[in-house]
């Protein structure tokens, strides 16, 4: 079971530096990206189909280019970061075709699939309009991918059922997240602890891996972890942050050696209480909390602790 939901047997196995009194849980997020400046430019007329292109049913598609992109008025939560694709859209057929923003999804990294988000911009963002035979819509699509991952594909399905799929160049793939900020965090330490544990309390499993050590994360599927996690959902009433400070860490499946330490009372719905200190290490200007190593060591072989 996972370690770090119940402290005294469990909790001990999975989270480096748990301490704490009778009962339950212990403890150890990234940056949204900068605005998207530069796309690579429209490809050269060709008698065939780039690399870049995909023509599904009537609809010719293009992925221009990747980047990422900030935003003020929905900003991305922590540990989740923005990419947006600049992508053409062609109709063509002879008849009038439905384009639609939904139809669209991105395969990330990860293999997992987003949906697009709502954010208001980057301009012009692709809605929903009908395009005329011959007619070409250029646009952005955004997705929200969480940290670490970074965009593979763009898959189209039509309404009539038509579907396929584009790769993301990898030149912009990588710089879709390796232009993100890496400087100073975004909250303290203390608030990326209480928003995990909270995660954990409303059985929220996906999220809390989603703030996982973005190394462990490598070998740690989230479907794994919110399998193992399942029923151990902590109740908590209340989490309240008492001391953080600077403390070495030292485990084999992460590079950093400097981590904040975290002394968390959780009180639970009973009433009783729970002192904790738990780690949390700075990546990409974002706390992610980590797995001791037994815990690590036994997800990563696919199993629970």
């Amino acid at each position: 079971m996972i370690a770090r939901f119940m402290c005294v047997a469990l909790l001990v196995l999975l989270f480096a530096g748990c301490a704490g009194k009778s009962g339950q849980p212990v403890r150890s997020p990234a940056a949204p990206a900068a605005s998207p400046t530069a796309y690579a430019p429209e490809p050269s007329p060709t008698t065939g189909l780039q690399a870049n292109q995909r023509k599904i049913g009537n609809l010719l598609l293009t992925v221009n280019g990747a980047a990422p992109y900030t935003d003020e008025l929905f900003p991305a939560e922590p540990g989740t970061h923005y990419v947006a694709l600049d992508v053409t859209a062609v109709n063509t057929g002879t008849k009038t075709y439905s384009l639609n923003r939904f139809n669209f999804h991105l395969q990330d990294s990860d293999q997992f699939t987003n949906d697009p988000a709502l954010t208001s911009g980057p301009e012009p963002l692709i809605g929903s309009t009908d395009m005329t035979p011959g007619q070409s819509v250029r646009g952005f699509l955004v997705f929200k991918l969480g940290d670490g991952r970074m965009p593979s594909e763009l898959q189209y399905q039509s309404f009539t059922g038509n579907s396929g799929s584009i790769p993301i160049p990898r030149e912009s793939a990588a710089s879709a997240t390796a232009t993100r900020d890496s400087g100073a965090p975004r909250e303290s330490a203390g608030d990326a602890a209480k928003r995990q544990f909270g995660y954990l309390s409303l059985g929220q499993f996906g999220r809390d891996w989603d703030e996982l050590h973005p190394a462990q994360q490598a070998r740690v599927s989230r479907t794994l972890y919110s399998d193992c996690a399942q029923g151990k959902a902590l109740n908590l009433k209340s989490i309240d942050v008492i001391d953080e400070y600077d403390d070495p860490i030292t485990l084999a499946s992460i590079p950093e050696t400097t981590s904040r330490a975290v002394t968390l009372r959780m009180t639970y719905q009973s009433g009783a209480y729970e002192m904790q200190t738990v780690h949390e290490v700075l990546v990409d200007g974002a706390w992610r909390w980590v797995l001791n190593d037994h815990a690590f060591n036994t997800l990563s072989a696919g199993t629970c602790p």
